[in-house]
């Protein structure tokens, strides 16, 4: 068994319905739908709060996420239900390398049989338009949005805003490592700050057996200063792995460093209540 110190990612599908708001009732998390795995959406600040700073908070902004893309919110016509138009927010982010734009999610209108309308829209003090984001978490990858409903037709309830949390995007230092037992490779995705440096001008993978830790001068080098060239935001790296099958009750670690310029950096330890870089000093020199 080999697992990666970097970063481990547990996927779950369960085969569950997804529940909503009822009909007639204001839009909310349970109503919006995601295109890419492993995002969600809750509620920060519940209904209302337009009074509260924290809503009215980055009007207009267009912040940028840790890989390197533009995130925008887009509120759009749809169509319309009994003569009443309806709309559909969006969330999107435009690849910095020109691959065009990537649907995140969305929340769409609904069009109720008692003839009314529930809706939902990006909230900004003083406007009709519906381009804004509210903040994004760079440390913890999570997108804030002011979020209004209301309703179109005479609805029981009146118009409100709550203050939602997108997560799933990349954390900020997020070296992202895979590893499937059945592969003969592992691999990275870049990210826009691998470890909280700039870039990386190269990566070194090691393995080791977990027995070891946390002394890693024992590690042995699996794949040094890798690409050939400093790899863009995004690049999905791949080496060969060739450490051996351990025992039956032992593990294998696989962990990867990254280097720019004269900084190297392996993941962080907790020292008492401290957060702090491993040393790169432990690590065998990599050749």
């Amino acid at each position: 068994m080999k697992c990666s110190l970097t970063f481990l990612a547990f996927c779950f599908l369960f085969a569950l319905p997804i529940s909503a708001s009822q009909s007639g009732q204001p839009l909310d998390c349970e109503d919006w739908t995601f295109q890419q795995a492993g995002f969600s959406c809750s509620e920060i600040i519940p209904r209302d709060c337009t009074e509260n700073e924290l809503c009215q908070a980055g009007r207009w902004a267009r912040p940028v996420d840790n890989q390197g893309q533009l995130i925008t919110v887009r509120w759009s016509t749809l169509g319309s239900c009994n003569s009443l138009p309806m709309y559909q927010t969006r969330i999107v982010v435009l690849d910095p390398t020109g691959g065009g734009e990537n649907l995140i999610g969305q929340i769409t209108d609904r069009c109720n049989a008692s003839g009314t309308v529930d809706q939902a829209k990006p909230w900004l003090p003083g406007s009709t338009s519906g381009y804004s984001v509210l903040s994004f978490d760079h440390l913890n990858g999570i997108l804030y949005l002011s979020l209004d409903t209301y309703c179109k037709g005479g609805c029981p309830y009146a118009e409100q805003t709550s203050l939602i949390a997108i997560v799933g995007f990349t954390r900020l230092f997020d070296v992202i490592q895979t590893y499937t037992p059945a592969s003969t490779d592992v691999g990275i995705t870049v990210p826009a700050i691998p470890e909280g440096l700039p870039s990386a001008d190269h990566f070194d993978t090691y393995w080791g057996n977990v027995s070891t830790l946390p002394d890693f001068t024992q590690a042995q080098p699996l794949s040094c200063g890798y690409p050939a060239s400093p790899p863009a935001v995004g690049d999905f790296l791949t080496v060969t792995d060739i450490s051996p099958i351990p025992p039956v009750g032992q593990v294998n670690y696989i962990v990867t460093a990254v280097t720019h310029g004269t900084d190297r950096r392996y993941g962080r330890q907790l020292i008492g209540p401290t957060m702090t870089g491993r040393n790169p000093a432990l690590l065998p020199v990599c050749q």
